[in-house]
């Protein structure tokens, strides 16, 4: 195909009618964002722990009808990772671990259920989404409070599980401390309040100190290292794209004489032709 030239500049060759055909058949898709996509990610995986702790013995530690639980973890976590929506979501697929006990796997919920299927459910739920999503909001806050990372994790850490215990005896009280179901059980229903506060909260609030704490630093470092090397990536790919920019420019910006050596050539091959061409005789 002829090049064009605009004076000293050769302009560029256009698009035949096949190729824009070509191009304007093609469908354009929406960039995924990344971060989302992260997101979901590891939302599908705390989700899948929670799951696999609350029907495994990883999740709970039976004391009598009392257990103690160790998915309060994984949620905060979540929310530390994905922001408070994301511990709130997390808390929610708590409660529906928990709610699923009420059907024969949990003596002490199964036994609530019995009682009142709304209130437990209530009091299964609520606990669980709000110190999600509170847990959510403190990370955010000791994050810009507090200058010492591991103090912030264990302040998260400890706080969001008091909330969570408190919260829910509190709840539990209310709701069922006047059942004529737990009539008969006079002090003994003080006592397992008592027990909810004391050797249960206890080892609640520690192992999340301690082993939460652990584990949402080392998941937070591998993220950062992560989102370094990926800023690097693409850093280097811009500069390279620039630089190669940069090239086409300056090849299509180059001066080129008005006259192509094809152009030439073509010339002085007409002028041989018409010296060597004989008259014909009439």
């Amino acid at each position: 195909m002829t090049d064009f030239y605009f004076g000293q500049i050769r302009l560029p060759k256009p698009l035949s009618s096949d190729t824009m055909l070509a191009m304007s058949s093609v469908t354009t898709f929406k960039k995924p964002n990344p971060m989302r996509t992260r997101k979901i990610v590891i939302f599908a995986i705390l989700t899948a722990i929670i799951f696999l702790m609350a029907f495994t013995p990883l999740g709970y530690l039976s004391i009598g009808v009392v257990s103690i639980t160790f998915l309060m973890i994984p949620v905060i976590i979540g929310a530390a990772t994905l922001g408070p929506l994301g511990g709130m979501g997390l808390g929610f697929v708590f409660g529906v671990t928990s709610f699923i006990g009420c059907f024969g796997f949990s003596t002490f919920t199964t036994l609530l259920f019995n009682i009142n299927p709304w209130l437990t459910a209530l009091n299964l739920f609520f606990p669980r989404m709000l110190f999600g999503l509170v847990a959510g909001l403190l990370y955010k806050l000791f994050k810009k409070t507090i200058k010492n990372e591991i103090a912030s994790d264990v302040l998260t850490m400890l706080l969001a599980a008091i909330l969570h215990t408190t919260v829910f005896v509190s709840i539990f009280y209310v709701a069922f401390s006047r059942d004529p179901a737990f009539a008969s059980y006079n002090q003994g229903f003080f006592a397992m309040i008592w027990a909810m506060f004391g050797l249960n909260a206890t080892v609640e609030w520690a192992v999340c100190a301690v082993f939460g704490t652990a584990i949402l630093k080392t998941l937070t470092y591998f993220i950062t290292r992560y989102d370094r090397k990926k800023a690097a990536k693409s850093e280097a790919n811009e500069s390279q794209e620039t630089a190669d920019d940069d090239d086409d420019f300056e090849q299509f910006t180059a001066p080129v004489d008005s006259e192509t050596p094809a152009d030439n050539q073509s010339v002085n091959e007409s002028e041989t032709q018409e010296e060597h061409e004989e008259i014909p005789l009439e």
